[in-house]
């Protein structure tokens, strides 16, 4: 709560935060880097990965 001096009195406002979007970006970059790693790796995950990114975005129904 910030309290600002108005010309009547004080007034007090609220300050409200809706979303907060932080991440650890060590540990995103450690996440792709194994991932990276894993499909070069593996022939059959490789082959699942391509299925899946050929596929398209997955689409969510509304109401699902």
């Amino acid at each position: 709560m910030a309290v600002l001096e108005g010309g009547d009195g004080l007034a007090k406002v609220w300050k409200t935060v809706l979303a907060r979007f932080v991440h650890n970006d060590r540990l995103v970059d450690a996440l792709h880097q194994r991932a990276f790693c894993a499909l070069r790796a593996s022939p059959g995950l490789r082959v699942n990965g391509h299925r899946l990114r050929d596929r398209g975005p997955v689409r969510v129904r509304p109401g699902a």
